[in-house]
């Protein structure tokens, strides 16, 4: 059964747009084609809304995986679900991890923003839509930075 759901092209289309931008479930399960903005320069962001549908986050798209957002899109009709039927047993949190590990790597790599590291947990800490008192979850757990690497003084 394993191997069945591996091969599901629907499953691992869902899998490749959760790497692409770190959604959760409830996230995925309520976004429209008319979330997803392209801008001038290329970049992909995802307005994440609450279920009475009021904006509550923007998040980026990792560079690079632009066309996996924009295939997700093509043709559709704004206001019409990109994902209309989740499968019960999908499972992203481990997707969620890596989204949250390249974001940060190419945040701090190309350094547009000018960040130094904490500003860049925290930046990766709004893009999974969570609040500041899940900083040290971030840092720990998706991040696998570890108490060791930053003192709290840093924090």
């Amino acid at each position: 059964m394993a191997k069945e759901e591996k091969k599901d092209p629907e499953r691992e289309r869902i899998h490749r747009f959760v790497q692409a931008c770190g959604l959760r479930r409830g996230a995925l399960a309520r976004l429209r084609v008319e979330d997803i903005q392209q801008y001038e320069d290329g970049s992909i962001w995802i307005s994440v809304n609450d279920p009475d549908d009021v904006p509550i986050y923007e998040i980026p798209v990792l560079r690079g995986q632009e066309r996996v957002v924009l295939s997700a899109i093509a043709g559709r009709d704004p206001e019409e679900l990109i994902f209309p039927h989740l499968p019960r047993s999908l499972s992203l949190q481990p997707l969620r991890i890596q989204y949250a590990r390249a974001l940060y790597h190419h945040v701090l790599a190309h350094n547009e923003l000018g960040y130094g590291e904490e500003q860049v947990v925290r930046y990766v800490l709004h893009a999974l839509c969570l609040e500041e008192r899940h900083m040290d979850l971030v840092r720990d757990y998706f991040l696998g930075l570890g108490p060791e690497r930053t003192s709290k003084k840093n924090r």
